[in-house]
């Protein structure tokens, strides 16, 4: 098993590696295993021994897990995406610093209000995990929720650094664009609820599906969920 400390490294290593001899490989199927079967490998040992319940471990997950996806975009799906490899790597930058003009309304401190808000929360959920009793509760399930959605505080200060550089000019792909406003099921999972993830899949999962393989809208829906 590869050391857990050197696993970036070898992501990176492996990133490359992919664009230069996996990407220019004509066959679908070839690109998919030497894709996707590394990534797996990469994940285990880049997930072995994670600290239980930290949000240093679901940030480590989310890393891997999106970089996952955007290596079988760039390399399996649509392998003509990127055709430098400064393209290439711009796009997988792109995957975890999504930085989009600023169209917001209200002000920075709103940002500064919120994450400190959710972090204290997030802290708070934390330290109550660890004084309770392990059990599979509803309150137990609804407060894991509660605890991964305020550990968006890191998205909130990441969206304040880029809006002050930038000087509101730029800010990032928010996490999620006011759920609790959602009038219907469908718009909440479909325009609100966790938009980063959304967009991602749709942008690396399901428009190349549909584009690459024309295959039918719905097709395209269900392999981006499974």
């Amino acid at each position: 098993m590869i050391r857990t400390q050197v696993v970036p490294i070898v992501w990176v290593v492996y990133s490359i590696a992919c664009f230069y001899l996996v990407r220019p490989l004509r066959k679908f199927s070839y690109r998919a295993l030497l894709t996707i079967l590394p990534c797996m490998i990469l994940i285990l040992a880049g997930c072995h021994n994670l600290p239980y319940l930290h949000m240093k471990s679901v940030m480590i997950i989310s890393f891997y897990w999106i970089l996952t996806i955007r290596l079988i975009h760039l390399i399996v799906l649509s392998p003509e995406k990127s055709p430098s490899l400064r393209s290439f790597a711009w796009e997988l930058l792109g995957s975890f610093i999504p930085i989009i003009k600023c169209e917001s309304k209200h002000y920075v401190i709103f940002d500064l209000v919120s994450g400190s808000v959710k972090l204290l929360l997030n802290h708070w959920i934390y330290r109550w995990f660890l004084s309770c009793e392990p059990s599979d509760s509803y309150a137990r399930m609804a407060m894991f929720y509660v605890w991964t959605c305020t550990g968006t505080y890191v998205i909130d200060a990441q969206i304040i650094l880029v809006r002050l550089v930038t000087r509101d000019g730029y800010t990032l792909l928010p996490f999620s664009n006011y759920a609790f406003l959602s009038k219907s099921i469908r718009e909440f999972w479909g325009r609100r609820y966790n938009y980063f993830v959304h967009k991602l899949l749709k942008d690396s999962v399901f428009e190349p599906i549909y584009r690459t393989l024309s295959v039918s809208s719905t097709v395209a829906a269900l392999a981006t969920f499974l």
